[in-house]
């Protein structure tokens, strides 16, 4: 049991301040006495709190009323008036800025799909007008292309081939095509898109694409066949200046 004592409060005014004579006051008592009492005066003495602030109001627009006149609309209209473009609509992988020349590009890649087959010829004018027709239909990206051409020589590089036929060929490089079109790009077209840009039957495209899928073990990745992209894109390069200067 706390001890009982007498507390002397010299700076407490004596007044009915305390409910009890501090005589009977313990030492707990009379110090949560004491704190109150300085709590209390402090609170006397704070400035008052400060008022709240205003919601902020946001500027009003102003509201112009002028109104122009038929001939100063009309005559604005004739002299400031730009028509916005608007884009192109974009289908599929095809890129809206193309990156190459389409009839350099055509020829580049006849000529560097007679090659990959092994074909002591070259590419009829037919040919590039062919290949010239896809590109402008699907417009797709030159990495796209570089890499059709890669999967060209991963395929037919090590074998021994035939004379072939131009449709034949031109079977091998739209279905090059397709596969780096689904690999290399986010928005594809499908092989009924691919069969109305090309004039190819869907069947024969489906056909010619799981035959090469099942010949390459569906493995289309390029990661180790960065040298060759970089000397394509070098020959392209090369095409590109010699076609200048002729």
């Amino acid at each position: 049991m706390n001890a009982m004592y007498t507390v002397p409060y010299p700076c407490v005014p004596q007044s009915n301040y305390y409910t009890y004579p501090p005589q009977y006051y313990s030492q707990e008592t009379a110090q949560y006495e004491l704190s109150q009492y300085y709590h209390n005066q402090m609170m006397m003495h704070l400035p008052p709190p400060p008022p709240p602030l205003a919601a902020a109001v946001p500027p009003q627009p102003q509201v112009s009323h002028y109104q122009p006149t038929n001939y100063q609309l009309s005559n604005y209209q004739q002299t400031n008036y730009k028509p916005i473009p608007t884009a192109p609509e974009v289908n599929g992988g095809i890129n809206t800025v193309m990156e190459y020349d389409i009839p350099q590009m055509s020829a580049f890649l006849g000529w560097c799909t007679f090659g990959m087959l092994k074909q002591n010829k070259s590419p009829s004018k037919d040919f590039e007008c062919l290949v010239s027709s896809v590109l402008s239909a699907t417009r797709l990206p030159k990495s796209t292309i570089m890499i059709s051409l890669e999967y060209l020589n991963q395929r037919f590089s090590p074998k021994e081939l035939p004379a072939l036929p131009e449709n034949v060929i031109f079977n091998y490089l739209i279905v090059g095509l397709i596969l780096a079109n689904k690999f290399n790009d986010d928005n594809t077209f499908t092989n009924k898109s691919w069969s109305g840009a090309t004039g190819l039957q869907i069947e024969l495209l489906n056909k010619e694409e799981r035959s090469w899928l099942e010949e390459v073990k569906w493995s289309l990745s390029v990661v180790n066949y960065q040298y060759n992209l970089v000397t394509l894109q070098e020959c392209w390069e090369t095409w590109v200046q010699r076609s200048c200067i002729f």
